[in-house]
């Protein structure tokens, strides 16, 4: 689930993930309150409900990413779909706009390379996705389903890589790339998010 600020500035939509019913649970919190379930029904949809997922807020509020569901592409069961709604932050309406996809690779690595996170790019114009072997940058003002870039695979080798996990982009506008688990002190980050393509800048290892 994730949680965005309501339009009035003071309130918080909380919205939560609700695949197996295709739909999504919203919650209004006030400071006193909490308001809901209210239900956003969704029908388009993916072919199957993806245990590993995420929900993730543009920067204003405007637009949802959503990877809760699977799709099924020339008999492969592909994990890397991922939603995009309009989001009207005064009344919670949820609108599909369209879904993207990125490569599943089912050959290249030890597992299959599916999707771990997902994370708007600042200015919001591009969103990427970490697999967990991968990053991908699809550009958001292009309707090609499948044109996502290939930004980076893994940072180190492959015995002692620990799997990409989670992205966010913090205070100083770099998006930082966590690790699956905990064998490692360092992190991967993006230097320019904004930039499209490979203009930008992946920094391998480049957090202690």
């Amino acid at each position: 689930m994730q949680a965005v600020k309501h339009s009035n500035g003071k309130d918080w939509w909380l919205v939560k993930a609700d695949c197996n019913n295709n739909r999504y649970q919203e919650f209004l919190v006030k400071e006193d309150t909490i308001f809901g379930p209210y239900y956003q029904y969704i029908t388009n949809i993916g072919d199957w409900c993806v245990s590993y997922s995420e929900l993730y807020f543009s920067n204003d509020g405007s637009k949802m990413a959503s990877s809760i569901y699977g799709k099924v592409e020339n008999g492969l069961n592909s994990r890397n779909r991922v939603d995009i709604y309009d989001f009207d932050r005064c009344d919670g309406t949820l609108t599909f706009k369209k879904y993207y996809m990125t490569p599943y690779d089912t050959s290249s690595y030890p597992n299959n390379d599916f999707k771990n996170g997902i994370c708007f790019s600042p200015n919001d114009s591009l969103l990427y996705m970490s697999n967990l072997y991968t990053i991908y940058q699809i550009d958001l003002y292009d309707t090609n389903t499948y044109n996502a870039v290939f930004i980076h695979g893994p940072d180190t080798s492959i015995a002692n890589f620990p799997w990409y996990h989670t992205l966010a982009v913090a205070p100083d506008g770099k998006m930082y790339i966590g690790n699956d688990n905990g064998i490692r002190k360092y992190m991967s980050y993006i230097d320019s998010p904004n930039v499209k393509g490979l203009g930008c800048g992946f920094v391998s290892q480049g957090v202690w």
